[in-house]
């Protein structure tokens, strides 16, 4: 991950320097898995996925339904929607479309996949694809996303960032060269925090807690203190004398502003952290407990598995066996 994309958030150094460690962390398998040449009327239905599924509208305008309760929201040229992990959605020619198919993300098939559908009728043209968080489901951005995360063309025109992303993602889509993945996994890295960019910049404080933490002077101390020294035996009471507030005054506006007490978050950047390093060649796992502050073996093995839902070396060997054989 590229930290100097980050830099234009701060307000403050915490908040820059706190962002930028948990972008660094994210590890995405990206791809842009469909060109959608459409001829209205047309409807289709995404099934709930473990990825964030994208759409950028390249020609013409379509509504977005997330959820089958949601408002419909209309896109036009150039604009980019984000619909969160696990959250089916619709995307139609018109508003009370209904979805004629129903299909899945493959996140396994790297090329860019040209679908043609529709019935003669005014055209679309939809640029499909999808972000998945490789092998780390407990990191500290995913319960922060809205359902949509949306990125406005600006007078009809996708943004240049996004415009660049996507033509290279397309062109490394269409055949298999060697370093295509690491390649689309670079592009993926630098799609999504410029989303994340957006997201952030088009968003008010309350509409975000964990940011509103960071932006807040002892709250946002208190994170990157984590953050920076994972590996210290930090205590409520500990954390409080650094910011200088009282533990329990400490302790109810962290809540208050992150969403969880300060240990719970703690813990959940202690075993994100984790999870990277036990994908690292070269340190036990007895140095990786170490590293991200647990006294023992045992102590960090049923953390992580509560967390991940899988003990620590059986998570390393996934991850390898993921490496190797690329979805």
């Amino acid at each position: 991950m590229f930290k100097f994309l980050v830099y234009s958030f701060g307000e403050t150094g915490v908040f820059v320097d706190v962002l930028a460690e948990v972008l660094e962390s994210v590890r995405l398998d990206g791809s842009l898995y469909s060109r959608a040449e459409l001829q209205a009327p047309w409807g289709m239905g995404f099934k709930p996925s473990k990825a964030m599924v994208f759409h950028v509208v390249h020609e013409g305008q379509c509504w977005l339904r997330p959820g089958s309760e949601a408002e419909p929201i209309l896109l036009g040229v150039g604009d980019l929607a984000v619909v969160r992990q696990g959250l089916g959605h619709q995307i139609a020619s018109g508003i009370s479309e209904a979805a004629r198919v129903e299909l899945s993300v493959d996140t396994r098939n790297p090329s860019c996949q040209r679908l043609r559908y529709g019935s003669g009728g005014p055209s679309t043209t939809l640029l499909c694809g999808s972000f998945r968080f490789a092998q780390n489901p407990g990191h500290p951005l995913l319960p922060l996303f809205p359902p949509v995360i949306l990125v406005r063309g600006k007078q009809g025109q996708t943004a240049p960032w996004l415009e660049m992303a996507l033509r290279f993602m397309a062109v490394e889509s269409e055949t298999e060269r060697p370093g295509q993945q690491t390649i689309l996994r670079r592009l993926s890295d630098i799609l999504f925090v410029q989303v994340v960019r957006a997201w952030l910049e088009s968003s008010s404080d309350e509409s975000i807690g964990w940011i509103r933490g960071l932006r807040d002077p002892q709250i946002g101390t208190a994170l990157g203190l984590m953050h920076r020294h994972p590996e210290r035996r930090w205590t409520v009471a500990a954390l409080a004398h650094e910011v200088g507030l009282a533990r329990t005054s400490f302790a109810t506006r962290f809540r208050s502003l992150v969403g969880e007490p300060p240990l719970a978050y703690l813990g959940r950047w202690r075993v994100s952290l984790a999870a990277e390093l036990l994908r690292e060649d070269g340190l036990s796992q007895a140095k990786v407990a170490e590293r991200v502050g647990y006294e023992s073996e045992a102590a960090f093995s049923h953390a992580f598995k509560r967390y991940h839902g899988t003990a620590p070396g059986a998570y390393r060997r996934a991850a390898r066996t993921a490496a190797k054989w690329p979805r």
